[in-house]
Parts: C-alpha cells; structure tokens; sequence
C-alpha cells in the first residue's frame, strides 16, 4: 500500500507525461544517396529555419557574430547566396575540415579570412544539435522545433523540420487534479517531436548550361 501511494505522489508532483515519455525522445534520420550529410539545428536558429519566413532573423545573427571579419560586400553576398547554404558550408568545413567542393571561390574567400575560432564559436551558438551521413539516430529535447538540413555535392540542398505535437500522456494528469501540468510544460514532456522517422531524399541539382561565345 505505502509503495502504491509513493507512486501516486511521484506523478502527482512529476507530471504523468514526463515520467511516462520523459523529456526527450530518440529520432531517427535517414538520407539518400547514403553518402549524404545529416545537419540538425535546434533552438532560435532550427525554430527560424524550419520556418522559412523566419531565416532573416536567424541571418542578422549570424552576420553579426562575424561583423568582425566581414565586409559590407562579403555580408552582402552572404545574403544572396543564402544563410541556409552559408551555415551548411561553415559546418562541414568546421567539422571534416574540408570545403565543399562545389564552394564558388568567392565564398571560399570570405571562409578563409573567418579566423577558425570565430568559426567554431558559432558553430556552437548556432544550435547545431548533430552531424551524420547518410544515417542519424539522435536524442532531442522535446519542446522545441528542429530544422534537418540534407547536403550533398551536385544536389539541391533540403531542409525538412521536426516539430512538437500534442503528447497525450499529459491527459492523465486529470488524475492528479492537473498538478503535473506545469511539470510537463516545464520539461517539455507534453509535447511528441513528429515525425519521430525522417526521411530525406536528395535531387540532383540542374545544370545551368554555358554560355559559349560565337
């Protein structure tokens, strides 16, 4: 009886979805062709790129950690190009070490006169929750909105999101007089990351044909 009753004040005081789902959840992410990378982003920058009215806000940020390197024309370019393949190239550079191969020479520049610890400094404050090819099982907090960026040399470029849905483990907190609820707001638990399996398939970029003289 007395363990029944510990158990009842356990949830009471926990919250029934997050003793129940817990505060995390495992999501799995596969891409093909295999040899493709994996790039997931949490917090303010996964939230503004998986909505894609957003990506201004997540692009000011960037440009202004890395005012220090950077000239009026470079930001300017940045911008053109697009923040979504600007962090990916930042990314795969900071983390294998290598440029992409399909870099354009002036965006190579403007890599290179980034010092590599203002790159690594915003590698790490711009949410980047993992980093994979071709398969990506990852722990992710619950609560939030994930952004799944799918790269690969000759391809376009995808962006896919993983979003919080309504968890129905919090329901159960009417047994408790909803004293969990805060509990589950707090951690959460009361939200189920969707899809919880995601797939990406890459598509070969168009080639533009060149222009030859006559």
């Amino acid at each position: 009886m007395s363990r029944i009753l510990a158990l009842i004040v356990i949830v009471a005081v926990s919250g029934c979805a997050t003793i129940f789902s817990g505060s995390s959840q495992k999501v799995s992410i596969r891409i093909t062709p295999e040899d493709s990378t994996i790039m997931v982003f949490g917090g303010a920058t996964g939230a503004a790129l998986a909505k894609i009215g957003k990506v201004a806000h997540v692009q000011r940020r960037i440009l202004e950690l890395l005012s220090p390197a950077l000239t009026a024309e470079d930001r300017e370019f940045i911008a053109a190009v697009g923040i979504e393949r600007f962090l990916t190239n930042l990314v795969l550079e900071v983390k294998t070490g290598r440029m992409p191969t399909d870099t354009t020479q002036q965006l190579a520049e403007i890599y290179a006169r980034i010092p590599r610890p203002l790159k690594e400094k915003l590698v790490g404050a711009i949410g980047l929750e993992a980093f994979g090819v071709g398969r990506l099982d990852v722990e992710l907090d619950r609560g939030e909105i994930y952004a799944v960026i799918g790269w690969r040399t000759g391809s376009d470029l995808k962006i896919k999101s993983i979003d919080g849905k309504f968890n129905w483990t919090t329901l159960w907190n009417i047994f408790n007089g909803g004293l969990g609820v805060p509990v589950d707001l707090y951690t959460g638990a009361w939200l189920k990351l969707a899809p919880s399996n995601l797939a990406l398939e890459l598509e070969a970029a168009p080639v533009i044909p060149v222009a030859t003289a006559r």
